[in-house]
């Protein structure tokens, strides 16, 4: 585990130790709305203590949005091109890594095709969360970086 909001791996690996409520887990992914993810994990966003699992501090999200997520920084570009996917109502698990490459070389002239199922509802102040982080690597590792309670 690596450094991430200022907060070390220690801290990190701490708070993935702590018992937290299943329902922190369940879908729908809180990126990218899929009702029927494969699996689920925890994005943390905070890790002070003591520890909370809602937003903003804690997010469900599907493995797939879990891994870009956290490959943003060394891929700012295409993190760029998955929330243009997500802008639109895919599901993580519906881009292939041959979709954002293409969308990261063309951008605008992508050529979308049609969306496989009703795009997920967004609301609350939490809806879009995701469109807000940052990709300066320098947040790492950065005290300024941690939540702000």
């Amino acid at each position: 585990m690596d450094w991430y909001n200022g907060y070390s791996p220690q801290e990190r690996s701490a708070m993935g130790r702590a018992l937290f409520p299943a329902a922190a887990r369940q879908p729908p992914c809180a990126m990218c709305g899929d009702p029927n993810p494969k699996k689920m994990q925890t994005h943390g966003e905070d890790y002070s203590k003591p520890y909370r699992w809602e937003p903003p501090a804690a997010y469900p999200v599907c493995t797939g949005c879990h891994g870009r997520l956290h490959s943003r920084f060394g891929a700012p570009q295409r993190w760029q091109s998955l929330l243009a996917f997500l802008r639109k109502g895919w599901y993580a698990a519906e881009v292939s890594v041959d979709d954002l490459k293409r969308h990261e070389s063309i951008g605008s002239a992508y050529q979308w095709r049609e969306l496989p199922h009703e795009p997920p509802v967004r609301s609350g102040p939490s809806a879009w969360w995701w469109e807000a982080l940052t990709t300066d690597e320098s947040s790492l590792r950065s005290p300024e970086a941690r939540a702000k309670r």
